[in-house]
């Protein structure tokens, strides 16, 4: 039961104030849609102009079938790469 309940490590090169920061811009530019755990939206229903909803991030989703390139391009343009008419203003950043 507590193995269950530890954080996962972290990935190489990756600083827990890295982590920190993520959170922080997710909860900023992120959260309003895909919501503070990543709950997401219903996207498999589009909305009136025609868009998907934001997609959870975990398996129900589309994110993980994307490869990370087009992930950083997403999340770059605010999710304008995916016909979104929103613009980002933060650029992603692990380093």
């Amino acid at each position: 039961m507590v193995a269950a309940c530890r954080t996962p490590p972290l990935p190489d090169g990756v600083t827990s104030a890295q982590v920190a920061q993520g959170k922080v811009l997710y909860e900023r530019n992120c959260a309003a849609c895909h919501g503070l755990k990543g709950e997401g939206q219903d996207w498999h229903t589009p909305i009136p102009e025609g868009l998907l909803p934001a997609p959870p991030h975990n398996n129900d989703g589309h994110t993980w079938h994307h490869p990370d390139q087009q992930l950083l391009e997403i999340i770059s343009e605010g999710g304008k790469a995916e016909g979104s008419t929103e613009t980002g203003s933060r650029q992603w950043r692990l380093r």
